[in-house]
């Protein structure tokens, strides 16, 4: 999961960082090194575990021509995210894409449509959204 507060206009390898569940079922996020996650760790490492077919996520605070929505607005890191959003998916899919209702936006892919994500077409986020 990409560090927390990294410019991604030209994230590298480096700027990632290792992280895991804690299996005891508090949902605590283990991380290797001194750099924390994002904040949306949490979130992510849910649907890693809930969506077996997904490999990649990708996150943005833009939308995505023709993609659906979640149908509430939920703060960025908020681990309730992570419900919503499986509310929304096929949980056998192996690409999906997902805007997060006053948010941004998902695509999670698995290994084999990893080159599915380069051709999503992005859209501008109105702001202020009307919820």
């Amino acid at each position: 999961i990409s560090r927390r507060n990294v410019d991604k206009t030209g994230i590298t390898f480096d700027d990632f960082v290792p992280c895991r569940r804690w299996l005891d079922g508090d949902g605590r996020v283990v991380y290797q090194g001194e750099n924390k996650p994002s904040v949306d760790a949490p979130v992510q490492l849910r649907l890693f575990h809930a969506l077996p077919h997904i490999d990649y996520i990708l996150h943005g605070h833009c939308y995505i021509t023709d993609a659906p929505m979640t149908s509430m607005a939920i703060p960025c890191g908020a681990v309730e995210e992570a419900d919503e959003i499986l509310s929304c998916v096929d949980k056998n899919a192996d690409f999906i894409t997902l805007h997060l209702k006053g948010h941004g936006c998902l695509i999670m892919a698995g290994a084999n449509r990893l080159d599915d994500m380069f051709n999503v077409e992005y859209e501008v986020r109105p702001i202020p959204e009307i919820m």
